[in-house]
């Protein structure tokens, strides 16, 4: 697990979204939503079609060396990963924290996690620049 999959972790955490496929459309949600509050809790290109309110993560393009990323792939590793530490009773979550502003921030975006981003959310928030 890299060190943005592992902030990835430590947001979902301290919001109790399960890392896992099943909660994709509300982690998507929740890392654009911390983008627009310019919080980066993940390098996957996210965007927002208005016509859904969903946000979705689209593959990036490989550049410079780096490979493509997607936030659908890199919940999937973390998820595996996860997995794998539990039997061997390793929490790879457990020597980290975030911040504190960082989880002050992201405790905000309680109220608007669900299948679809709240209209009031993105009307009082600007659309992050990617």
């Amino acid at each position: 697990m890299d060190m943005m999959q592992l902030k990835l972790g430590l947001a979902l955490n301290v919001l109790g979204i399960p890392i896992d496929l099943t909660h994709y459309r509300e982690i998507c949600n929740v890392a654009y939503m911390a983008r627009c509050l310019k919080l980066y809790i993940s390098p996957a290109r996210i965007e927002l079609p208005a016509r859904t309110n969903q946000a979705r993560s689209i593959p990036s393009h490989e550049e410079g060396g780096h490979p493509s990323r997607s936030l659908i792939d890199d919940v999937d590793e973390m998820h595996r990963e996860i997995a794998g530490d539990a039997d061997l009773g390793y929490d790879p979550f457990k020597k980290w924290t975030l911040e504190e502003n960082n989880i002050t921030t992201l405790l905000t975006l309680k109220p608007y996690i669900g299948k679809t981003i709240p209209q009031e959310f993105l009307d009082a928030h600007p659309a992050p620049k990617f």
